[in-house]
This record gives structure tokens, C-alpha cells and sequence, in this order.
């Protein structure tokens, strides 16, 4: 795109010399021919350059664009932000590749954004190198987009660090911990959390996950107060999990007198904050005052703290607003209000909600009538979507036919087998009988016996 450029002139009006033929020889003649303005006027319209592009602020107004919070009415937009970062390329800058990578990886396209975040690589200002070779790293960790990779993460991240990277250095200190492609070393991260405690950082995560060691015992002897302290200073800094964390301590009493009350005010500052524990923080609040433990009971409390944990991501929110309804927990029982809420938690998918509107169908009741063909309809989606007691129960069913079903012991069987893979004691049992006498599947002693034996140790567990 052209722009107009006026000439920069320092005087108010502009002469021209010219050279005029005359019978004695050359007479030089001063010509007024106007004030700058005019000139400039005349000349502004034949004076053209190409307009500079301003890279900064296009970058910085992607970076809005991918953030989640509003700032400067800039609301995120992914399509957006994909549209500066190819203008940037078109430009020549290899930023836009690190826009694009951050787009791709926001979309869970992670092997799009693996690629575009090595192409940044190659031209990226410094203080942004150092997040591409973070966030590269960080894909070899997690075999994001790429086959994981231990070795290339350190050394991706070692790389970041030297450019100043604190995430960088905080993710070398995971790896040790976690004995990620190296020895587990508590040392190591401790001295890499506490270098950036001395350097007065404002990361929260380092008070919080140095807490944390404090309170495990991790390379330091477990030390409840100084636990404390740490997850404070977290809290201030706006960590939800060390919100969470304090609310532990108080919880389980753990160097302090077990407060259930300033528990869960911990654990309500920590869902403010509204980070990735939100839901399961809600959820937690919710079944503390659906069963009364350490507060008074309350069920208008627990169903407003299930539906803000749903609310938050977590699936088993709707399914506890169900399940009081369906069990009368310190609620009237009320079938219809119970799939009401069951329904909602089907939306996310949660097998326990599928298993308990094929109970409510299989038994009918409280306003209800039962329907066997829905019931086992439900049940066999909850068993399909992982609910072990929802194998058990269609095991039965087929076991025992009758009304529901035609008697199935081939199919018993295998419903049976896949709820004792899923872990529930009764299909271990079960199955192994079966095996052991041939019901259903051809007899096998060995298998017998080694269904029951995981039974047995399933329940000393």
C-alpha cells in the first residue's frame, strides 16, 4: 500500500533560480513561483513510498487474539491471529510461524504447530526464540505432534533456558523430579526453585510445586509449615492449585488443626481463580456439603456446587445432582428431576449417567415407568462407554434372561469379562466361575484361577 509523503521544508515560501539568454551574455533571474505549501501541494501528488510495515503492533494484536482474556476490547480469535501470522510471513518475518504453531497447538492440531514452531526457528527475534525452542522441547516431552523424545526435550529446553526461558528452566526441574530421560534428582529441582525464589520471581507454580516437595518429603525432610508458606505465596500469586493445596493441609490437618470450614474457603479461592482444578475443586465443595462432613449439611449447597463443577468441565457434576434425586440423599427421591440431571451428564459423555437412567428404566418408580428394551438400551451404552457395574449388571441380565432378555450365557460372559478388565470385583468372581465350569465359554481351569486370585487381591487393595 502507497502513502503520500510531504517534503520537509524549512522555509515559508520557495524562489528558483533561472538562467535567461541575453545579448551581453547570462543574467541570472529570481522567480518567486509560490509558499512551500503550494509546492508541496504539487508535489505530493507525484511523491510516493511504500508504507512501513509495523510489525510490533501486528504482533502484539495476534498475541490478543490468542490470549482467552479480553484486553483492549481484543476478544480471542484464532481465524484472526492465523491471518496476521501469514501477513507477518508474507512480510518476511518468521514470528508469524510462532502465531500459526500457537494457533495449531491451541487447536490440538499438534503436529501442524510442531512444524510451524520449527520454522520459527530459522529468523525469530530472540526473546521469542527462546519460547519456540520451550514449546518444541515441550512436544518431544509429551509426544506432541511428534514421537516422544526425552533426550530432545532436555536438550530443546537447556537451549530456551540459556535465552532466558523461565518456563524452560521450571519444565528441566519437572524432568528431574520425574526421572523423565534422566535420574530422578530432587536436588537438582529444588536448587532450580529456589535460585528463582531468590531472584524474587513472580512465577507461582515455583512456590507452589517447591511446597509440595516440602510437604512429601521430596529431597527435604517433610516440613508442613514451610509447605505452608510456599503455597501462600503461591496463592498470592494466583495459583489455584496452591489455593487447593492449602485446602489439603487444612483437610487432612496436616501441620495444622483439621478446619473442614477454611478447607473448602481455600478450596472456593481456588475455583475463583478458575484455572484447570475448577471442576474438581466444585465437585469436592459439592460432596462436603451433600454428606455434611465437617460443615452443616446442605443440599441446595451441594446441587449449586455440582453444577458449577459440571459447568467447569468436570462430568460427574450432573451425574451427583442425579444421583440425589434418584437416592432421596437429603432430597425427595424424584425419578423425573433424577434424568433430568442424568441427561445432562450424558451430553458430557459420563458412563456413570448412562448406567443410572438404565436403572431408573429397568426398576420405573417415582413418577417413572419402567421400559426393559430403554433399560437395556442404557445399560449397554454405559458398559460400551467404560461403567464396570453397567458390565455386571448386563452380565446378569443374559445370565438369568427372563423378561429382559433371552437367556445369553455366551454373552453374560463377555459382559462379565469386560467389567473384571474394568476392575469390578463381582465380574472377577463371576467370570472365573464360568471358566471354572465351562458356562458360556469353554472350561479353563488356569483362567479360573487367575480371575479369582485378581479378585482376591482386587479386594485386599
Amino acid at each position: 500500500m502507497k502513502k503520500k509523503v510531504l517534503l520537509a521544508i524549512l522555509c515559508g515560501s520557495l524562489s528558483v533560480s533561472v538562467l535567461t539568454a541575453c545579448s551581453g551574455g547570462q543574467e541570472t533571474v529570481t522567480e518567486e513561483v509560490g509558499t512551500v505549501e503550494e509546492v508541496a501541494d504539487e508535489t505530493i501528488e507525484e511523491s510516493t513510498v511504500e508504507e512501513v510495515y509495523d510489525y510490533a503492533s501486528q504482533m502484539e494484536l495476534a498475541k490478543q487474539y490468542l490470549d482467552d482474556e479480553s484486553k483492549d476490547g481484543v476478544v480471542q480469535d484464532f481465524v484472526k491471529a492465523s491471518e496476521l501470522a501469514q501477513e507477518m510471513i508474507a512480510q518476511g518475518y518468521a514470528e508469524g510461524y510462532y502465531i500459526e504453531a500457537e494457533v495449531a497447538f491451541n487447536e490440538e492440531n499438534y503436529e501442524v504447530a510442531f512444524e510451524n514452531y520449527n520454522k520459527a526457528l530459522d529468523g525469530t527475534d530472540e526473546d521469542i526464540l527462546g519460547e519456540v525452542m520451550c514449546m518444541i522441547g515441550y512436544c518431544y516431552a509429551n509426544g506432541k505432534g511428534v514421537e516422544a523424545d526425552y533426550a530432545k526435550a532436555l536438550e530443546l529446553y537447556e537451549k530456551s533456558a540459556e535465552k532466558g526461558n523461565e518456563s524452560a528452566t521450571i519444565n528441566i526441574a519437572f524432568m528431574y523430579i520425574n526421572g523423565n530421560g534422566v535420574e530422578v534428582d530432587y536436588a537438582k529441582a529444588i536448587e532450580i526453585f529456589e535460585k528463582f525464589i531468590e531472584q524474587g520471581t513472580e512465577k507461582a507454580s515455583v512456590y507452589n510445586n517447591l511446597g509440595y516437595m516440602y510437604e512429601n518429603g521430596q529431597g527435604v525432610e517433610v516440613d508442613y509449615a514451610k509447605a505452608m508458606e510456599l503455597y501462600e505465596k503461591g496463592a498470592e500469586l494466583g495459583s489455584e492449585s496452591s489455593c487447593m493445596n492449602i485446602g489439603n493441609l487444612y483437610l487432612d490437618g496436616k501441620g495444622v488443626d483439621l478446619d473442614v470450614a477454611k478447607g473448602l474457603e481455600w478450596y472456593e479461592k481456588g475455583y475463583e481463580l478458575g484455572d484447570s482444578n475448577a471442576g474438581d475443586l466444585a465437585y469436592s465443595i459439592g460432596s462436603y456439603y451433600r454428606k455434611g462432613e465437617g460443615v452443616e449439611q446442605d443440599s441446595a449447597k451441594a446441587i449449586e456446587w455440582f453444577e458449577k463443577s459440571a459447568l467447569a468441565g468436570n462430568n460427574r457434576g450432573f451425574n451427583a445432582i442425579g444421583r440425589m434425586y434418584y437416592d432421596g440423599d437429603a432430597v425427595e427421591p424424584d425419578y423425573i428431576k433424577a434424568m433430568e440431571w442424568f441427561e445432562k451428564g450424558v451430553e458430557q459423555e459420563n458412563n456413570e449417567s448412562m448406567t443410572c437412567l438404565g436403572l431408573i428404566y429397568l426398576t420405573g418408580g417415582y413418577g417413572v415407568e419402567s421400559d426393559y428394551a430403554k433399560a437395556i438400551e442404557w445399560l449397554e451404552k454405559g458398559a460400551l462407554a467404560g461403567n464396570s457395574y453397567a458390565c455386571e449388571l448386563m452380565g446378569n441380565i443374559y445370565y438369568n434372561g427372563g423378561d429382559l432378555v433371552e437367556q445369553d450365557l455366551v454373552k453374560s460372559a463377555e459382559w462379565y469379562e469386560k467389567g473384571a478388565e474394568l476392575g469390578s470385583v463381582t465380574c472377577m468372581e463371576s467370570i472365573a466361575f464360568m471358566y471354572e465350569d465351562g458356562i458360556g465359554v469353554e472350561q479353563n481351569a488356569d483362567k479360573a484361577t487367575e480371575w479369582y486370585a485378581k479378585a482376591e487381591e482386587a479386594k485386599a487393595e
